[in-house]
């Protein structure tokens, strides 16, 4: 039942973003406010986050928490996406270099990781357990807790992308 949930939210998430994605212009793509990301770079950035977290959850670790979740969704959800204003550096391994070009780059990459990280879950390579694994800001995090941040961050981004685009 847990796994059907956490499929069903990564799913939608992903739709929502490549269905906006698939409409955007080149030009739209190159949108970039002053001092931040334009919309390419952050696309880059949700498909580089999202490849390392699931690099990261399929390492052993000791850690173990006694929930299920640290965070939860309600929590991680207020926090990364409706408190968005709030700015993150990312880290220097999640910064956009520009490996991305277009949008059909995006969608192509994005799609594949996010079906290996599904298949990975099923065929139990990411065990969904209370291991835990620290985020550089949030801390503490179980296996759950990421499962959950996953779509949250790309929502927080494509929430961003629509402020950027005035939608």
């Amino acid at each position: 039942m847990l796994k059907a949930q956490l499929f069903e939210a990564i799913d939608r998430n992903s739709k929502q973003l490549v269905d906006l994605v698939n409409t955007l212009t080149p030009e739209q793509l190159l949108l970039r406010p002053e001092g931040k990301w334009s919309v390419l770079e952050q696309l880059e950035h949700i498909a580089l986050t999202d490849k390392i977290v699931g690099l990261l959850l399929m390492r052993p670790h000791s850690s173990i928490a006694e929930t299920e979740t640290v965070m939860g969704q309600a929590r991680l959800e207020k926090i990364i996406v409706t408190l968005r204003a709030r700015k993150v550096a990312a880290p220097d391994l999640l910064q956009p270099t520009g490996s991305i070009q277009t949008a059909e780059q995006f969608t192509t990459q994005f799609t594949e990781q996010r079906t290996a990280f599904k298949a990975a879950v099923n065929d139990g390579t990411i065990v969904l357990d209370s291991r835990t694994f620290k985020h550089p800001y949030l801390g503490e995090m179980t296996v759950i807790d990421w499962y959950h941040f996953i779509p949250l961050h790309a929502q927080r981004h494509l929430e961003q992308i629509k402020d950027i685009l005035g939608n």
